[in-house]
Order: structure tokens, then sequence, then C-alpha cells
């Protein structure tokens, strides 16, 4: 922020202070005290299980043949990248001895 818009801001506060406004920051300082968490009150251990089950009976699970799809599909994946970069790293790894010995 410049000088000017300091000095701008400044004035501004300045002008709402006499017209008895509350000021920015002031407003600032209440947003962030209700922010923190003023009325909320504590939830047992209980209470926090049942909503959790709650919350989950909601989730669209996947069927049987779905997860046996993605996790097929998951594992062909991570075998193919870890052939690849063992594959990378064999060729690499001969080419640069190579390169030493000669």
């Amino acid at each position: 922020m410049n000088r000017e818009l300091r000095r701008q801001q400044a004035r501004q506060e300045r002008l709402d202070k006499k017209q008895g406004k509350p000021g920015r920051q002031a407003a600032a300082q209440r947003a962030a005290g209700k922010a923190v968490g003023e009325g909320k009150e504590r939830r047992g251990l209980r209470t926090y299980l049942h909503e959790v089950r709650q919350e989950l009976s909601k989730v669209a699970w996947p069927d049987r043949q779905t997860l046996t799809t993605y996790t097929a599909v998951s594992l062909i994946a991570t075998i193919a990248l870890t052939a690849y970069t063992a594959g990378l790293d064999f060729i690499f790894k001969q080419a640069f001895v190579d390169l030493i010995l000669q």
C-alpha cells in the first residue's frame, strides 16, 4: 500500500471516529473474536461418533465389482510404473558404469 492510500485510510478512520462509527480495526477485531468460536458448545464423544456415522451413511459407496475393478487398475498401474522406473534405473546405471570404465 502506498503512502497516499495509507493517508486516505487514516483520514477515513479519523472521520469515522468523529462520526461515532466503529473503525475498520475495531470491526476486524470483533469479527475475529466471533470467528474464534464464541457461542459454540462442547459436544461429547458419543455425539461426535453419532454424527460421523450419520455422515458416512450419506456417502455413495461403490459396489463390489466397481471396487474390484478400481483395485485391479491401481495395482496394474503401480506395477507398470515400478517396472518402467526400474528399467530406466538399470539402463542409466549401465550407461554410467560403461562411461566410467572407458
